[in-house]
């Protein structure tokens, strides 16, 4: 039935109204406690949306304040590279400032390391599988560098390929973390291509 015409009838039979006063104010009572129950859903989810949006502006600013430390970083990298070319620049060098540079940062980075091919035994087939492989994180270590990183293991590793003239490997960058969660899929890309364009050119330098 449609509600205009149930309000006529209502209207046009007051008797039943006096006739079923207590059914009708127990119906009353329970449409008021389902709009209640309505209320207190609504502002539940209105809270759980709210907790998810905070988290993820924290996640925000967390995120940009790293990208501003590694910016950082690799704006210093730089400035030191240049400030090297004068015969002394060497793949141990470039090491060193690499290593300095990123574990002194509070990303919870706990080793940065850089090898030339030169240092590295690998195949033709090999560098090449590398070169085009792009940035790589993982749980272990590269087997192609694996040998050559002494100490401890970590709990997650970040590879970044070095690309020389005509894309060919020039070397490869490591860092490493304690923090399983350190390098998330996509999160780390731009920064870490960055890192690569900058310490492949300083390979180039080596020599000159």
């Amino acid at each position: 039935m449609k509600s205009d015409l149930l309000l006529k009838m209502l209207r046009d039979r007051p008797g039943f109204m006096r006739r079923h006063q207590a059914e009708i104010a127990r119906m009353l009572r329970l449409a008021e406690r389902d709009i209640v129950d309505l209320t207190g859903r609504q502002l539940a989810v209105l809270r759980e949306e709210n907790d998810i949006l905070r988290k993820q502006l924290s996640e925000w600013y967390e995120n940009a304040a790293v990208n501003d430390m590694i910016g950082a970083a690799i704006h210093a990298l730089v400035l030191r590279i240049l400030r090297s070319r004068d015969g002394k620049l060497s793949v141990a060098a470039i090491d060193r400032m690499f290593k300095e540079e990123f574990t002194s940062l509070d990303l919870q980075i706990r080793k940065a390391k850089l090898f030339s091919v030169d240092q590295l035994d690998l195949s033709d087939g090999q560098a090449r599988k590398l070169a085009s492989a792009g940035v790589v994180a993982g749980k272990k270590p590269a087997a192609e560098v694996a040998q050559l990183l002494k100490g401890r293991q970590y709990a997650a590793y970040l590879h970044i390929p070095l690309l020389g003239a005509r894309s060919r490997l020039a070397g490869i960058a490591v860092v490493a973390s304690d923090n399983a969660k350190a390098f998330p899929a996509g999160a780390y890309d731009d920064y870490a291509l960055r890192l690569g364009e900058v310490l492949a050119a300083a390979l180039a330098l080596v020599g000159k």
